[in-house]
């Protein structure tokens, strides 16, 4: 069972019981999470947030059910993105499950966001901090923002004034942006001073979240060529290539030179050419053609540029066309280089996990949708699935077999734990392996867990067949499977197993009228 999927059937379970148990079930939750801090060093804590206050597990639980649970439902939901739900459940985000609480005062939807400490400790205000402790602030706050701007654009976030960078780093979107690229910022920013022949200054305060590093890159050496850089900044035409080309010092030799990084990249698709007929060769080609072969004419420009120690020359006509300018050459060269003395900045060293209940806004009600209904559901996806993993010979047949078994069995749950492992037992008598075995015998905790918390049998049961059969995940499970001239039955058998897998999760923690 996934860490949110124990987290939602544990507040579920709170949410519903009864006042005589509140306390008990509690601290059982209490025993797997920490509920009265959110993001506890070291430990795994759950907590609630809306758009004004943030509340712990504890005081967020004891406010709803303070206010009367009247119902609580779950829904499955596929939010927009380029992968297919079943694909994308192999990466860690947000469940796919929102829960909708209802009371006496008033409902409310939440979705569980998963949160881990940043890699490194260093917050913003911090970093705010060594911004302006450096001998020109402004030039690396400019900077900052250009970096933190780029960035945005490419991955379809908020665009500000850089005037307002320091604002921006303020905000939830700021913050998260801020600890996916403070590593790269500190690297750029000690470039961006050595360019400009500044000292990069780290203030006492914050002097133990770095650490030096005195090591030169092990690409570079003293005396070794200073690589140079040319690339097209967008798709260029015939003439502006060999505008490009003619405007270099190097007269026939880019052609020649051309021939042997063609060599090198060994594309068959790219053929050399007399070096005298390049020129005509490029002013007829395609589009297609001709993206292909610009950046081995900016390769070979560089070449000889590293050669013969100079830089390319863009003229002031091409200067939309083809990069670096003078001052990303310098940026360019000085990462090339590396350099002894540098800094770099600690990994945390109080690391955190947290499990945001996040208040969604303009959810709506959900009806709630009877078990029964979900669960004859998951058994026909759960068949469909079956058949097909034995017409392609997948050991994952058994799997969706087991969990098959258990919905349609009619021993009580605990039966598992009593008889399950032993080679005699009625498991190994319906003809599964000693693997199989092993899977029911390591679900025990889920087994005596739930009922323990007062679960009733049939939806245990429903909980380990849905814990057997959810083997959507990344190497080696059912998402890796590739199965030749069936990828899209594959791909259709998948999807609605595990749909119908999340449907049936929804119904089984869902309750009221």
């Amino acid at each position: 069972m996934r860490r949110t999927d124990h987290i939602l059937a544990l507040t579920s379970t709170i949410l519903r019981s009864d006042a005589a148990f509140y306390q008990d079930i509690l601290a059982r939750v209490e025993q797997a999470y920490v509920t009265d801090e959110n993001r506890r060093t070291g430990m795994v804590s759950i907590g609630s947030s809306n758009e004004t206050t943030e509340a712990s597990y504890r005081d967020w639980i004891g406010q709803l059910r303070n206010e009367g649970i009247r119902k609580l439902a779950f829904n499955f939901f596929q939010a927009g993105g380029k992968l297919e739900a079943h694909i994308a459940a192999a990466f860690a985000g947000s469940t796919d499950l929102l829960m909708h609480v209802t009371t006496a005062l008033t409902s409310r939807t939440y979705a569980l966001i998963p949160h881990l400490s940043p890699q490194h400790e260093i917050t913003p205000e911090q970093f705010i901090l060594l911004l302006d402790s450096q001998p020109q602030p402004a030039l690396l706050r400019d900077r900052a923002a250009t970096l933190i701007l780029e960035s945005n654009r490419l991955n379809n976030k908020t665009e500000f004034n850089p005037a307002n960078v320091i604002d921006y780093l303020h905000t939830a979107e700021g913050r998260t942006v801020f600890e996916y690229l403070v590593s790269n910022l500190v690297e750029e920013l000690q470039i961006e001073a050595t360019i400009n022949n500044l000292e990069f200054v780290i203030p006492d305060q914050i002097k133990e979240l770095f650490k030096k590093y005195g090591t030169p890159s092990m690409f570079f050496t003293e005396g070794s060529v200073e690589h140079v850089y040319l690339y097209n900044l967008r798709d260029v035409t015939a003439i502006e290539l060999l505008a490009l080309a003619d405007a270099q010092p190097f007269g026939l030799k880019t052609w020649e030179q051309l021939n042997v990084t063609i060599k090198e990249y060994d594309d068959p698709a790219m053929q050399t050419a007399p070096p005298g007929a390049w020129e005509g060769k490029i002013a007829k080609m395609d589009m297609a053609d001709l993206s292909r072969y610009t950046m081995a004419v900016c390769r070979s420009i560089c070449t000889l540029c590293e050669q013969a120690g100079t830089k390319p020359v863009i003229p002031i006509g091409l200067r939309e066309c083809f990069g670096p300018d003078e001052i990303d050459q310098k940026r360019a060269a000085a990462r090339s280089k590396g350099s002894g003395g540098g800094w770099l900045l600690e990994g945390n060293r109080n690391n955190w996990e947290y499990y945001e209940f996040l208040e969604i806004k303009g959810a709506g009600e959900v009806d709630i949708k009877p078990t029964e209904h979900a669960r004859a559901a998951f058994i026909k996806a759960l068949e469909e699935a079956r058949s097909f993993a034995e017409s392609m010979q997948s050991p994952f047949e058994e799997a969706f077999r087991l969990s098959l078994y258990v919905l349609s069995d009619h021993q009580p749950a605990a039966s598992y734990s009593q008889e399950s492992a032993g080679p005699g037992g009625r498991l190994a008598s319906a003809g599964f392996s000693q693997q199989a075995l092993a899977v029911i015998t390591n679900a025990d905790w889920l087994i005596t867990g739930f009922a323990s918390l007062g679960w009733d049998d049939q939806h245990i049961k429903d909980l380990l067949a849905l814990s057997i059969s959810d083997v959507f995940g990344g190497m080696g499970s059912w998402n890796d499977q590739y199965f030749e001239d069936e990828q899209e039955r594959y791909t259709t058998v998948s999807a609605n197993l595990f749909e119908a897998l999340r449907r049936q999760f929804a119904a089984v923690l869902s309750w009221g009228d």
